[in-house]
């Protein structure tokens, strides 16, 4: 079967917005969506891959930068929307979040709420709550997942790396 990926990126200031749809799915195109208010480079070295008619889709995000060694707070944050025919922009009603592996510093699960893409009104975004752990290399994954989102269960996964100064 053939697969299709379509993933865009970018990074301006200190907002970070990444899109992911894959055409191969029947409507709505389903993306996600991110906000960050640190310096933070996001590459979405996605391969969105879902064969037609797939009820799973997978996206993946690796995200580096720089913090420094008191660094205690929200890091970054993420949603999965789609966007109705009228132009409203609707999220799942519950998406979870998981963090493990972390190295250098603890993560916990953390959100905030932030204008959705359509500017039709404010969205929950979900993201890790860093402290930066003792100067030097930290990681740590997690995923941000959505089931029965208009049928299809979504799972972003986030592979990040830091250097903490």
């Amino acid at each position: 079967m053939k697969t299709s990926t379509v993933l865009a990126s970018m990074l301006a200031g200190a907002a970070a917005c990444a899109l992911a749809t894959a055409p191969a799915l029947a409507s709505p195109s389903i993306h996600v969506t991110g906000v960050s208010n640190h310096p933070l480079h996001f590459k979405t070295n996605t391969t969105a891959r879902a064969p037609h008619l797939a009820s799973t889709f997978t996206s993946t995000v690796n995200i580096t930068g720089s913090v420094s060694s008191s660094f205690s707070g929200l890091l970054y944050a993420y949603t999965w929307y789609t966007q109705t025919s009228g132009g409203k922009c609707v999220q799942p009603k519950k998406q979870k979040q998981k963090y493990k592996k972390v190295k250098n510093g603890t993560v916990v699960p953390g959100s905030t709420t932030s204008t959705n893409p359509c500017g039709t009104g404010n969205f929950k975004y979900f993201g890790p709550i860093y402290t930066a752990g003792n100067p030097g290399r930290s990681s740590f994954k997690g995923t941000l997942t959505a089931k029965n989102f208009y049928g299809y269960h979504l799972i972003l996964k986030e592979n990040v790396s830091l250097n903490v100064t």
